[in-house]
């Protein structure tokens, strides 16, 4: 009976990682990497946030990162939160709604204070310390066009993303990704980390750039 040797083990090992590459990512020369918090009951990503920080370290600079915050999750962690505002990061923070309503199509369903939605979890916001933009990250990604214009009248823009990971979504040049923070969806995470890991050196060395979602151009913005 034949045996692997350690060395077929070894070359296996690299081809299966070069497919799951291949197969998952396209080549991106600059991204940008936005964390959503919607409301959960668990423990939020400490994992991702960590690795972001400790890549901004080894850059010698803090790694810009879009954080959309709901104010039902601010609320429910916030001891998690000053961690978060610990992190060696440059944060843009991104309303995601005061409640994040999901039945009936979210924040679409015309029961739903929408004024309320926004401008309460700016409030919520920055009694607790954080500096919102003047985004805003509809839930689900769900927008109508009777949305956007009060979102407009309002004065905030919405931010959209084109790379939703755990949905299957691919990391290409220019992308917007979207992971969830707050442990409701791992599968994202732990591609983010992965792809992340991978294209260290790339990244460290300037050939690949995380970058603010403000220089992708873009029509989710």
């Amino acid at each position: 009976m034949k045996t692997v040797s350690n060395r077929q083990l070894d070359l296996f090992a690299v081809i299966f990682l070069l497919l799951f590459f291949l197969t998952n990512f396209s080549y991106a020369k600059e991204f940008a990497v936005t964390i959503d918090l919607c409301p959960s009951h668990k423990p939020y990503e400490a994992r991702l946030f960590n690795y972001l920080d400790h890549l901004g370290k080894k850059l010698g600079r803090p790694l810009p990162v879009g954080v959309s915050v709901s104010g039902k999750w601010i609320r429910q962690h916030p001891r998690e939160l000053e961690k978060i505002k610990k992190c060696y990061l440059d944060i843009t923070w991104i309303n995601h709604s005061l409640t994040h309503p999901i039945a009936n199509d979210f924040l679409n369903n015309p029961t739903v204070n929408f004024t309320q939605e926004v401008m309460g979890n700016i409030y919520l916001m920055k009694a607790n310390g954080l500096s919102p933009s003047i985004y805003f990250r509809f839930p689900g990604l769900r927008h109508s066009s009777v949305r956007l214009a009060e979102l407009k009248a309002l004065g905030y823009r919405k931010l959209d993303a084109d790379a939703w990971l755990a949905k299957g979504k691919k990391i290409k040049d220019g992308s917007i990704v979207l992971v969830h923070g707050n442990g409701n969806e791992p599968k994202g995470v732990t591609i983010l980390l992965r792809y992340l890991r991978t294209q260290e050196n790339d990244i460290l060395n300037g050939r690949i750039k995380v970058v603010n979602f403000r220089e992708i151009n873009t029509n989710n913005i």
